[in-house]
């Protein structure tokens, strides 16, 4: 204690102030301790030599007091939540009873209970000293449940209020719930029309257990134009070469155009090494069903390069296709569908390239129409979507593939789950994804759809989908050069430790990462 409390205030020139400080920090990791009568009795200023003095400070640190039951009186279910499992169901280990255990346990409670619609939950707590500890009894009075009454929409906009009505998260006579408010927040926002959007409970008109909500709303802009330009570095060094590309790239978003809540966007892309030209129409209905449906037609061009400033072309592929898409959040649930018809044609694909790259010479400058249908599910229990410390989240995709003709169906599953477990003020997180496609010939799949491993995002011992089987050819310059076939089923495990630096903004990171990708027989290992 004497390290840990006082050492910092080992000074040339005394401050009251810190010593204060370093007393008071004394103490309270005393009543954390279940200490709760430690005390001060006596605190001297022992003159040694040359103005130096020794403090010298007597405690009486009282009886150290144990927590070892939780009863919530009338509710016993709510006695199985973390906070209060953790001491019911420890046998072994004492815990000692901090007085801030009150105030957690409390505030827990609260939350609890006004997630039903208990706004006036009134909370008391009783000890009881037993032999083998302190036994803490919450009593409850919930008092009347209040539910969402009439909802109020302002503000200058040209949709409908009955159609905004719809993005409401519930409906009046609804138990009261902060999350369906929150959720009605999204829902709003996720229509990209509003340049403000602002629900406010109506505290003054809560009448008949009922609470009105006001919703703001300005509209924004019904035109707006974004540009974009850029340069990728596509080389290992930093250097004008011929692996670098420019990026471009415009978006037209036309808000409202029909007075249905919906939008009409126009996005056009451009590098060096793909072309994109897309439109699209969303109206967050379908059929006066609450999903939200998007239009789309797009032409894409992508040149695959042989390796970073080779001036040969591994194949090149255009797709042209038009697509209606169904999206739905709920809580931590997000569910989509996707169907559309597509063009695909692979070119400029020699007999040496297609062979490096086990790809049928038949496909090759073959204009390939197919029906294409992509359901999705993604779940969501992360605590923060940009650094998580804990949660997990999981990904389900089915991609099939009809062509029209002799072609044969194909059939593209997916599914990756994240797993992370906070250890203290280190972080272990995880990753495993699987995908398959349902095609016997490895040959006759188009490579755009094949499995890659390899890059930041999946293996990081290895360039972006350089992962092996690889297949080689020589060059325009004599030289051999080893291209990856991809794969129909693959495998990838990633596991790291991630290690706070400084403050939990600054991450070193241990890691290991696994994969396999198989073509038709026998799979190939990498570490």
């Amino acid at each position: 204690m004497k390290k840990r409390f006082l050492k910092k205030i080992k000074t040339k020139i005394y401050d009251a102030e810190k010593e204060k400080e370093a007393l008071d920090q004394l103490m309270h990791w005393y009543r954390e301790q279940g200490f709760w009568d430690a005390r001060i009795l006596q605190c001297k200023h022992i003159p040694i030599k040359d103005n130096f003095y020794k403090l010298e400070v007597v405690l009486d640190e009282g009886v150290q007091r144990f927590v070892k039951y939780v009863e919530v009186v009338g509710h016993p279910k709510i006695t199985r939540h973390e906070i209060f499992a953790r001491i019911n169901n420890n046998k072994y280990k004492k815990i000692p009873f901090a007085l801030s255990l009150l105030a957690q346990q409390k505030i827990h409670l609260a939350k609890i209970f006004k997630a039903c619609g208990f706004l006036h939950v009134a909370i008391e707590h009783v000890l009881q000293e037993q032999k083998n500890g302190l036994h803490l009894l919450w009593k409850i009075v919930p008092g009347e449940q209040v539910h969402f009454g009439n909802t109020t929409i302002r503000g200058y906009t040209k949709v409908p209020k009955d159609l905004l009505r719809k993005q409401l998260d519930y409906i009046i006579g609804d138990v009261w719930n902060k999350d369906k408010l929150q959720n009605t927040l999204i829902h709003f926002r996720s229509l990209d029309l509003f340049e403000r959007v602002h629900i406010q409970p109506l505290h003054d008109t809560s009448k008949n257990n009922q609470r009105d909500v006001l919703v703001t709303v300005q509209e924004d802009d019904p035109f707006e134009v974004k540009l974009r330009m850029g340069y990728q570095q596509m080389s290992k060094n930093f250097a004008f070469k011929k692996g670098s590309s420019y990026r471009a790239g415009i978006i037209c978003l036309w808000k409202n155009p029909f007075k249905k809540a919906d939008t009409f966007l126009l996005d056009l892309h451009f590098t060096r090494f793909d072309r994109l030209i897309s439109g699209a129409y969303k109206i967050p209905f379908f059929l006066h069903l609450p999903f939200m449906t998007t239009f789309k037609g797009y032409a894409k061009k992508y040149t695959q390069p042989v390796s970073v400033g080779s001036k040969k072309t591994l194949y090149e592929t255009n797709q042209e296709g038009f697509s209606m898409g169904f999206s739905s959040h709920k809580k931590n649930i997000d569910t989509g569908c996707t169907v559309g018809f597509e063009w695909v044609k692979t070119k400029n694909v020699s007999v040496e390239l297609a062979k490096a790259l086990r790809f049928e010479a038949d496909l090759v400058d073959k204009r390939i129409p197919y029906f294409f249908i992509q359901p999705t599910l993604f779940l969501d229990l992360l605590d923060d979507k940009l650094n998580p410390n804990k949660g997990m989240f999981g990904l389900v995709s089915l991609k099939a593939i009809v062509p029209f003709g002799d072609s044969s169906y194909i059939v593209k599953f997916l599914v990756e789950e994240g797993l992370f477990i906070p250890m203290g003020p280190l972080v272990f997180a995880s990753r495993v994804r699987f995908g398959h496609i349902f095609r016997k010939n490895f040959a006759a799949i188009m490579p755009p759809e094949r499995f890659y491993l390899g890059g930041a995002n999946s293996l990081r011992g290895y360039q972006t989908d350089k992962c092996p089987p690889l297949g080689s050819f020589v060059d325009e310059m004599g030289t051999t050069q080893w291209v990856a076939h991809g794969g129909k089923t693959m495998v990838n495990i990633n596991l790291e430790m991630r290690i706070p630096l400084h403050k939990r903004t600054f991450y070193g990171v241990l890691f290991q990462d696994f994969g396999a990708l198989e073509e038709d027989v026998l799979p190939q290992v990498h570490l």
